[in-house]
């Protein structure tokens, strides 16, 4: 079990989530850069949602068009970064069990040319 403080400024989601994963885990020190990240979205995440327990679905948009609140959409993309973050984090077992490939951490997707 490590030690490590959790980062200056995180709030109760991104406190809890870093307090849960350095007891369950021993990670390097760029591991724990990314886990620091992956708690400040999630606090981040936690003031969108509070916005939006209050807000409308539905905005005026500029040409007084109905559209969706721009926070669903900010929302969204908090909850894919902080999944892509976590998902860098994931544990890689050292051997394949049977049946089974071993855990790979993702890699970037290369674009195929497409000449």
């Amino acid at each position: 079990m490590t030690t490590n403080a959790a980062p200056r400024g995180l709030k109760g989601p991104g406190k809890a989530l870093w307090q849960a994963t350095v007891a369950e885990f021993e990670l390097s020190s760029p591991e724990l850069g990314l886990l620091a990240e992956a708690c400040r979205t999630r606090d981040e995440l936690e003031r969108l949602t509070i916005a939006l327990a209050g807000a409308e679905l539905l905005v005026i948009g500029s040409m007084g068009q109905p559209r969706p609140n721009p926070l669903l959409d900010e929302a969204r993309k908090h909850r894919e970064t902080m999944g892509r973050l976590l998902a860098l984090l994931r544990p890689v077992e050292d051997e394949p069990t049977r049946g089974r490939p071993a855990a790979r951490v993702p890699q970037p997707r290369r674009i195929r040319d497409a000449s």
